[in-house]
């Protein structure tokens, strides 16, 4: 069962079960051009996620949000009131989710963001809408050297990926309008994980406990955004 069906009959069931079938294929596609590229992600790294900080639509919040809810009820508590342990020294600068301590990093990493799932394995589209590529910033000059084919901190246009990978990458452009066409209504503007996070909880708590539905919340049986008014539920 998958860890959104408790909003099943919502309208965000819906958007939820569509932006699931987006990242599903982004898993397809890219598992289909790691055949050809090769591994570029050595194991344990995760320097992408040290500086940055995902941007989200409100669907990806959301999706991460039901994510904690189902599978982190713990966590997901805490990030909602706002007392969730941060796990880095410098917090401020890059993804609250991140654990340096951890050997894989994301403490959320069923329910990451649409950034997260293409970074290092997607290329993207240029002017003339023919997709283009280049290796991860964070890898060195000795390991794309080194590599199956061989590579350079260079962008790859697509003539150049059939030459020498006899492939192309799937393209970031071509997953973000799946995911904006999701919920057309709602704006394509994308706000920090940090500030997008909490809200998405605590509307999808008010709406399972408006639902009748009782998630796992280390305890805490009152789903309702403490300190919030009740909001109008969507149609």
């Amino acid at each position: 069962m998958k860890f959104y069906e408790r909003l099943k009959g919502l309208r965000e069931f819906d958007i939820l079960s569509g932006l699931d079938k987006v990242y599903q294929k982004i898993e397809r596609r890219q598992r289909a051009w790691k055949k050809s590229v090769g591994s570029l992600c050595p194991e344990g790294c995760g320097n992408c996620c040290v500086p940055f900080e995902p941007h989200v639509y409100d669907c990806e919040a959301m999706y991460m949000a039901m994510y904690l809810i189902a599978c982190e009820p713990a966590a997901a508590k805490a990030i909602r009131d706002g007392t969730y342990p941060m796990q880095r020294e410098d917090n401020d600068k890059g993804c609250f989710l991140f654990d340096p301590q951890n050997e894989y990093h994301c403490t959320v990493y069923g329910g990451r963001a649409l950034i997260c799932r293409m970074f290092g394995y997607c290329g993207d589209r240029g002017k003339d809408g023919k997709v283009r590529w280049k290796p991860c910033r964070h890898l060195s000059e000795e390991f794309l050297s080194a590599h199956e084919p061989p590579l350079e901190h260079k962008e790859y246009d697509s003539k150049e990926l059939l030459s020498i990978i006899k492939a192309l990458p799937p393209s970031m452009n071509d997953f973000m309008e799946e995911v904006l066409s999701l919920d057309p209504g709602k704006s394509a503007e994308t706000r920090p994980l940090r500030q997008a996070l909490p809200e998405a909880l605590r509307r999808l708590q008010f709406l399972l406990a408006y639902a009748k539905v009782s998630p796992s919340d280390d305890g805490d049986d009152d789903n309702t955004p403490p300190n919030s008014p009740p909001e109008p539920i969507s149609a």
